[in-house]
């Protein structure tokens, strides 16, 4: 037992040092089962070292995979009948062999559901971390994570709406009926998106998109069709609101010097305050004629 220690430890660092260690880790839990059964085998059952076989199976389902669970929980059952069978003379093997079984599988599910559950609450924070809880839609966090991915090859444009005297309905009306209309908004531009476009609130009154793919036609009426619907959907509501846009497209022109997605959302953003200036509830595209606008 003690040189089997020895020779664990060994590898152990030898894995931790090792470049590849990433395509080595997924045998982990098989290794350790095996040579847990191998330690059942070399040892007296009689004295317990049967709840060895808990650690690589407890450590494979929080930290692997089912699939590795299934194939680990497969070897180590398999591989513990044998070591009993070849070391148990005065009892059943049989009867230790379920009895170790059947303890081993509870154990295995019990950390697996642990392990499943501590997931979802992840995967629930991370939501709740790149989602605005208003609108539903991604926050600004999340606008920037995900835009570098979808702009990242290929032409792409960038939409940045604002709604128009949004502050005259939170002081004429209250703040829930601000905050109905930034849903509104939300669900004129959700419903005017593709399915591989990027929607996102960008912040108070103001929304933002990545199109993928998208020239200065498809962009413009993708803002137009938003723009419109929202328009339509105010005046349904009653309420006096408008929206405004700043398209910039990227990837278009020949030899066009490369920018970073920060720099087409600024540019997006001057061709909004552009359609501010032109009297608002209008679409605009960014021209070099617009660096250094202000808002309005």
């Amino acid at each position: 037992l003690m040189w089997t220690g020895v020779a664990m430890g060994v590898s152990g660092v030898a894995l931790f040092a090792s470049s590849r260690l990433d395509r080595v880790a997924g045998l982990i839990p098989y290794l350790g089962v095996a040579t847990t059964c191998v330690i059942v085998w070399m040892a007296d059952p009689y004295t317990g070292t049967m709840v060895f076989l808990a650690w690589p199976l407890l450590f494979t389902a929080y930290f692997f995979s089912a699939r590795a669970v299934v194939g680990a929980l497969g070897i180590g059952v398999a591989g513990l009948a044998v070591a009993l069978w070849l070391t148990v003379e005065q009892a059943s093997p049989l009867v230790m062999w379920i009895n170790a079984t059947v303890a081993l599988v509870l154990i295995t599910l019990l950390t697996l559901s642990v392990q499943l559950h501590i997931e979802r609450v992840h995967g629930i924070l991370a939501d709740l971390a790149t989602t605005d809880a208003l609108t539903s839609l991604p926050n600004r966090r999340a606008f920037y994570e995900r835009a570098a991915g979808a702009s990242g090859t290929g032409p792409f444009a960038v939409v940045v709406f604002d709604l128009d005297h949004f502050k005259r309905v939170n002081d004429r009306s209250g703040h829930d009926a601000g905050d109905a209309v930034l849903r509104l908004f939300a669900s004129a531009l959700r419903a005017g998106a593709r399915s591989g476009d990027l929607v996102a609130r960008h912040g108070g009154e103001e929304f933002a998109a990545v199109l993928r793919g998208a020239d200065h036609r498809s962009a413009c009426a993708f803002a137009e069709r938003v723009r419109s619907a929202f328009h339509d959907d105010a005046l349904r509501e009653g309420w006096d609101v408008t929206s405004s846009a700043g398209v910039s497209v990227a990837g278009e022109a020949p030899g066009e010097p490369a920018a970073s997605l920060d720099a087409w959302v600024a540019r997006a953003d001057a061709a909004l305050y552009r359609a501010k200036r032109d009297g608002r509830d209008a679409v605009r595209v960014w021209d070099p004629a617009d660096a250094g606008s202000e808002a309005v």
